[in-house]
């Protein structure tokens, strides 16, 4: 939120007025950082999960990973409208986009089956 006053009554407010506008662009630049951080390393985790569902056979693993990555997305365009325009329903929706991310992640491994083992083939050497 931006604290940008109308009108200034007094010469002393001024250093406040500017350490509010400084701590909010601060705050702003931080959040945007983060937020690429964020996304960049769903899209790495989106990656791995999308060879771990083509080595295993279940595609629930590429559907968690494409969950998590839109959910970070969408929680980082809620940062942003949220300090710019207050509008952090956008924000929590990403939020659940990603916890329900991890739920189909948890739900994927348990639904992998364990390797077949084979078991050893005994030949005689003659």
């Amino acid at each position: 939120m931006l604290l940008i006053p109308a009108a200034i009554s007094s010469p002393e407010e001024l250093p406040s007025i500017f350490t509010s506008i400084t701590l909010t662009l601060l705050f702003l630049i931080v959040a945007i950082i983060s937020g690429v951080i964020s996304i960049i390393g769903f899209y790495f985790f989106y990656k791995s999960l999308g060879k771990l569902a083509e080595v295993s056979g279940e595609g629930l693993f590429k559907t968690s990973g494409l969950t998590l990555l839109g959910g970070s997305i969408v929680s980082f365009i809620g940062l942003l409208t949220t300090i710019i325009l207050i509008e952090i329903l956008i924000a929590l929706i990403g939020g659940l986009a990603v916890l329900i991310g991890f739920i189909l992640l948890a739900i994927a491994f348990y639904k992998l089956k364990p390797p077949q083992i084979q078991p050893p083939s005994t030949t005689v050497a003659t």
